[in-house]
């Protein structure tokens, strides 16, 4: 279910191997929602004592990823539609001003980033059996690198703080989605602020409206 602490880059501290090991498992989906977790359990299994554990779940509430109920424990928190709308608007938000940010001065070489991502979704698409969690997982790659371009390291943390993932494999919009990635890439590529806007509006508000509609028939989010 976790990986193991020494698996993990030795520069981090014990603290955030924890927190890093939790905060994967959560927005992987391999602790699922309503999972309780017991500091105890967790704490002997990696053979550390509770205070790594109860540091890093502290720091997961205050990123809600999980909940305390009182007099039953904590548990990794559930998501529902306002809240994965309101996540979508703040995303939004974040790249529309990465892009005026970095428009006009963005290398080959970055575009070429930015392309090899975007066959890496293709391929996957193509697939037999489409594995949604690493096509999640390529599209955020794909949404960060003008918050990377940026060189802005607060921008970028606080982009990342968000936990776009978890509702990322949430949505199912895979293939309508790609076709909206072209769109931004090409904008990119012509340099043209205004046409990137609105392609990341688009595919933001489109996505949107896949969730209040998934959610009005009833259907369950992944």
């Amino acid at each position: 279910m976790f990986a193991n602490l020494k698996d993990l880059p030795q520069y981090l501290g014990l603290n955030d191997q924890v927190y890093d090991v939790l905060k994967n498992a959560i927005t992987q989906h391999t602790l699922a929602t309503g999972c309780k977790l017991d500091v105890n359990l967790l704490a002997k299994r990696w053979g550390i004592s509770r205070s790594p554990v109860n540091d890093a779940i502290q720091r997961l509430m205050i990123e809600g990823l999980v909940s305390v109920v009182p007099r039953r424990g904590t548990f990794v928190a559930s998501i529902d539609v306002t809240d994965i709308l309101q996540l979508m608007d703040i995303r939004l938000m974040f790249e529309l001003r990465a892009a005026e940010l970095v428009i006009g001065e963005i290398r080959r070489e970055q575009m070429q980033d930015m392309k090899s991502i975007l066959d890496k979704l293709e391929e996957l698409l193509q697939s037999e059996n489409l594995d949604f969690l690493q096509y999640s997982q390529s599209d955020l790659e794909l949404h960060a690198l003008p918050i990377i371009w940026t060189n802005n390291e607060k921008l970028y943390k606080l982009y990342q703080s968000q936990n776009f993932q978890w509702y990322m494999t949430r949505l199912g919009r895979s293939s309508a989605g790609h076709h909206e990635h072209w769109a931004i890439y090409k904008a990119y590529e012509a340099g043209d602020l205004a046409a990137v806007k609105q392609a990341v509006t688009h595919h933001i508000e489109a996505g949107k409206a896949s969730v209040i509609k998934r959610s009005n028939n009833g259907t369950p989010l992944m």
